[in-house]
């Protein structure tokens, strides 16, 4: 048991040990080529190829290339194709150049050999069979030439796709040239998928076609032929048990087979993903396959209790539904590997004769009938039945051995005859029908159990197993053949010789891997730079070596832990018992530097608020691998914004492009520019400024700025104002003038920008200020002098500018001189001084506040004497004194009365009029008006001393009231005390006075000395008031 289970582990290890391998990274496309050489003749010598990126040729040694073959090497498109033309010394280019298809080939020779002419020029293209352009693929092509040197000159730079390298008409020879094939990204179109619904052929009758999307066939007799398939191939319910044929044709998504007969899919050549066999309406498909490559056959598992019927080669079929009858039919039918399901219980495998199943998978339980060949086994469950044994069985340790229905033959009747020797029989013997190439034909086998020996007889058996042959390979024929020892093994013949089917498989070799250098830069390749030593394990004197080596990253972008498959593809007589040794690594690619020369930049600016400077020549950028869309743009900034000169620059670099393989590079390194720069500060623009151009004089050159503009260039956010002022040429008086605007800044920003001066007008005007008064004193009351002026003094002027030489005269003036109250009065003013030519004299002034007036002056007596004579303000006389009347009396309340020629009495009182209250009655002859008490007038005849008086409303004077010898004495007045008092009657002599009581007609006595009447006076009148007695004084005029 315990070799049994060694037995089908390691079979299982072998079947995935000569699984082909899958190499990590996609397969790239190669370029290779040979030439002829002037003074060297073909190169390599060897008739060898050289592999991009090595190059044909020489540098350095003026030889010409004369002629070369180019071809694709690697993994390239199917149909894709490299052509090539030349231009050759005294016969132009070979072939012509609008039709690419006519150009050499794949390996055909271009140019001349033994002729000594030198290729001139070269064009490169990639295209299809029919030489139409082929996408997602760039060639791309750089030499040396003559004179030249390189092109194109920078090594990160190549000529591609039908441009021309080298020279016409210059006589230059080509020496040297370099190819390689590279990827571009292509965007695909959309896919179009495609129904064919009618019975008859679609498709080319040669070369290809290719479908998008997915095709569907939807009708009964469709054929198709030389198709390419994107997508999936359907053949729908709609074919029914009809047919369909499929010639050529490339599938790249699944195969569905949901219609058809016993006689409906024919497939002849072409190749297909994995045919899935859906539920059918008709129950039952037939599959011929001929000369189709990689066919896989998978029953899904709803299509449960149909038919397939089978008939070709087949790579493998998958039985995945139950109590399904799964047939196969022809001379020569092949299944590589056959798997019955676990869900597939119930199915029967019928095998026709000519069938050849390598290798069988049952998990599932079923039957498997029909003399066709199984050379493999390996049974996973239990209830499996064998109408023929295959060649080698596995079963899963705890199963029970599977039961095998094989028809047996009657033994022969071997007739009369001497006693013969007695045959053995023996059990299966247990063989190793997989290894690995070891050079041997040995096999591993250990003899069964001999049946037969008779008791007592020593008999035993030794097995020998031998392959077919040492080499690798699989259902190789293993012969085991039996030999007898022992003391009666003469008298028996040993068991007949047995085969079993058995497995070789190839023998892994191993390599050193030396100097592994597991990092790189970025160039473009998945290339890595790692080496190998020679293979190890290789047996005896086979003859196995290297034919190529490679060693690549799993892609060719930059990137850390990056996947490194080291593998290589063996030569020799030998190889095919061997595997290739396929190593992983990890590595790096670092992004490539880019290094930048030549940028120039404007290193002067006026300022823009911004800190970049303009570069005026992008330089020259080295490092791009030729074909990647990557842009270098340099960026420069002066340090700040500021406007400020010797301003450090710095330049930085910005990769754009495609962003697919931005990633593969670094930028250049910033860099300080080798000269600093300046940003010269900028002329304001200004609008909306608004000045008052017209003014009155004020001693300044100020014009008002009543909107100080706005900065119409101001950038951004920048932290500035206007400071804006206005001013004439000078603060004299005149029109015509200039005036000029002056903007200055505040802010941060300011000094950014340049201050402004403009003229704003020449039409300016300064006039004449007038002037006015601040203060007077206007003297609007004046006692009578016959004029019409008044006082005025201490005048002010108001609106002189500073340091300004203006005075002010002012001249006062009644309407007349005659007395009056409410009089006008008009204040005239004059200026003078050296700055008057600046200024309007004040305008006049005018009041009716203004009184003329007659003041009585008093002479007041009390116990110390007489007073000088002062104007007593309160028996002013404002009203002009009636023509005729003289003023003879003051009453003791102030009431001034004045006699006319007439006898009529007016009185001076409030309201400043003159009333009448004694009616016109004429004085007694030669009398005088004396005085006024208690509202009755006195009179004296100077002549007779005799006393008159006549009371208000009275029509006549009371005749000599009494008499006085008056004997030189004038009359005076009269006065009282108070009302109802003694009145006195006052006269004087000379400078005496005295006094006579009219109410008692008596003498009154002497009173004190009069005073001085001032000149132009006279005594008018007399009263007591205030305790005291006091005469009146009245202009003489």
């Amino acid at each position: 048991m315990k070799n049994k289970l060694k037995c089908w582990f390691g079979l299982i290890i072998l079947i995935f040990l000569c699984l082909p391998v899958t190499a990590a990274a996609e397969a790239q496309v190669g370029v290779a080529y040979r030439g002829h050489i002037q003074d060297v003749g073909d190169y390599p010598a060897n008739g060898s190829w050289v592999e991009s990126p090595e190059s044909i040729g020489t540098i350095g040694q003026s030889k010409r290339i004369e002629g070369f073959e180019i071809k694709l090497s690697g993994s390239a498109p199917v149909g894709m194709v490299i052509r090539y033309n030349v231009h050759v010394q005294n016969k132009g280019w070979l072939y012509n150049e609008n039709d690419t298809s006519g150009w050499p080939r794949d390996g055909d020779y271009a140019g001349t050999r033994g002729e000594g002419l030198r290729i001139e020029a070269v064009k490169i293209v990639l295209t299809d069979a029919n030489g139409q352009a082929v996408s997602g693929y760039s060639v791309r092509y750089r030499g040396h030439v003559q004179n030249l040197s390189d092109l194109p000159a920078d090594a990160s730079q190549w000529l591609a796709d039908g441009e021309q390298l080298g020279t016409v008409g210059s006589s230059l020879r080509l020496e040297a040239l370099q190819v390689a094939v590279v990827k571009i990204a292509v965007d695909p179109p959309p896919p179009v998928s495609v129904v064919y619904d009618s019975a008859r052929t679609f498709g080319p009758d040669s070369g290809s076609e290719t479908i998008t999307g997915d095709a569907t066939v939807a009708a009964d007799g469709v054929t198709l032929q030389n198709l390419v398939i994107a997508g999936k191939l359907t053949i729908s319910e709609a074919v029914g048990d009809g047919t369909v044929t499929l010639n050529n044709i490339t599938v790249s998504g699944d195969t569905i087979v949901r219609g058809g007969g016993v006689n409906s899919i024919h497939i002849n050549g072409g190749s297909y993903k994995t045919i899935v066999m859906e539920k059918t309406a008709s129950g039952a498909v037939r599959i011929v396959a001929t000369d189709a490559t990689g066919l896989a056959v998978v029953i899904a598992e709803d299509a449960g209790g149909e038919t397939v019927i089978l008939e070709g080669a087949f790579d493998s079929v998958a039985v995945n539904a139950p109590g399904m009858s799964v047939t196969t039919a022809g001379p020569a039918t092949t299944i590589g590997r056959l798997t019955v399901g676990a869900t597939a219980t119930g199915s029967t495998l019928n095998l026709a004769a000519g069938t050849t199943v390598r290798a069988l998978m049952v998990n599932g339980k079923s039957a498997i009938k029909g003399p066709g060949n199984v050379i493999g086994a390996i049974v996973n469950v239990d209830e499996v039945v064998f109408e023929k044994a295959p060649q080698w069985l596995m079963v899963a340790p705890g199963l029970t051995v599977p039961l095998i229905v094989t028809p047996v033959s009657p033994p022969s009747d071997p007739g009369p005859g001497p006693p013969a020797k007695k045959q053995l029989s023996i059990s299966a013997p247990t063989i190793t029908t997989a290894r690995y190439y070891d050079g041997t034909t040995d096999a591993a086998v250990t003899a069964g159990t001999l049946t037969g020996v008779a008791p007592g007889d020593r008999v035993t058996v030794t097995a020998t197993a031998n392959y077919d042959s040492e080499t690798a390979g699989y259902n190789k024929t293993i012969l085991v053949t039996y030999t007898l020892a022992g003391a009666d093994a003469g008298n028996y013949i040993k068991p007949g010789n047995t085969t079993a089917s058995g497995i070789i498989a190839p023998k892994p070799l191993s390599f050193h891997i030396i100097a592994p250098r597991l990092s790189k830069v970025y160039d473009g390749t998945n290339k890595a730079p790692v080496e190998i030593g020679p293979l190890m394990g290789i047996v005896g004197t086979d003859e196995v070596s290297i034919l190529s080596k490679a060693a690549s990253y799993y892609d060719e972008k930059a990137g850390t832990i990056k996947t490194i498959t080291v593998s290589c593809i063996l030569s020799g007589r030998d190889k095919d018992n061997y595997q290739a040794p396929v190593y992983t690594l990890f590595g790096e690619i670092m992004p490539q530097p880019l290094t930048a020369t030549g940028v120039v930049v404007s290193t002067d600016k006026s300022y823009d608020g911004s800190t970049q400077a303009a570069v005026t020549n992008s330089g020259t950028f080295a490092g791009v691998v030729w074909g990647d869309d990557v842009t270098v743009t340099p960026i420069a900034n002066y340090a700040t914004k500021k406007a400020e000169a010797n301003k450090p620059i710095t330049v930085t670099y910005r990769l754009t492009g495609d962003a697919a393989v931005l990633g593969n590079y670094t930028a250049p390194a910033d860099e300080i520019y080798p000269t600093t720069g300046t940003i010269t500060p900028i002329d304001l623009d200004m609008s909306e400024i608004a000045v008052i151009t017209a003014k009155a004089y004020d001693g300044t050159t100020a014009a008002a700025v009543t909107n100080p503009g706005i900065i119409d260039n101001k950038c951004h956010q920048d932290d500035v104002e206007p400071v804006t002022t206005a001013t004439y040429p000078s603060a004299a008086v005149g029109d015509n003038l200039e005036v000029w605007v002056t903007v200055s800044l505040t802010g941060a920003d300011r000094g950014n920008y340049r201050p402004l001066t403009r003229l704003v007008t020449d039409q300016g005007v300064i006039t004449t200020k007038q002037l006015t008064i601040a203060s007077q004193n206007l003297t609007t009351t004046k006692v009578y002098d016959g004029s019409a002026a008044a006082a005025v003094t201490d005048v002010v002027l108001s609106g002189v500018a500073e340091d300004q030489d203006v005075a002010v005269t002012a001249t006062a003036s009644y309407n007349d001189p005659l007395l009056s109250s409410e009089k006008p009065i008009t204040v005239v003013y004059q200026i003078t001084g050296t700055d008057i030519g600046n200024y309007l004299k004040p305008d006049d002034f005018v009041t009716d506040d203004g009184v003329i007036k007659k003041d009585l002056r008093v002479v007041s007596y009390t116990s110390s004497g007489w007073s000088a004579p002062t104007v007593a303000n309160a028996l002013a006389i404002a009203a002009e004194l009636p023509q005729g009347f003289r003023i003879f009396a003051v009453d003791h309340m102030g009431a001034v009365f004045a006699g006319g020629g007439n006898g009529t009495i007016k009185q001076y009182g409030g309201g400043n009029i003159w009333t009448t209250p004694f009616s016109g009655v004429l004085l007694p002859a030669n009398a005088i008006y004396a005085g006024v008490a208690d509202g009755v007038a006195f009179a004296v005849d100077p002549t007779d001393g005799k006393v008159y008086q006549i009371a208000q409303e009275a029509d006549t004077w009371a005749d000599a009231l009494t008499t006085i010898d008056l004997a030189g004495w004038e009359v005076v007045g009269v006065y009282q005390t108070a009302a109802g008092a003694d009145c006195y009657l006052v006269l004087k002599q000379g400078s005496a006075l005295s006094q006579y009581n009219l109410t008692t007609k008596t003498e009154g006595g002497a009173l004190a000395v009069l005073p001085t009447i001032p000149d132009g006076y006279q005594i008018c009148g007399v009263n007591f008031t205030g305790g005291q007695l006091n005469l009146y004084l009245w202009p003489l005029s």
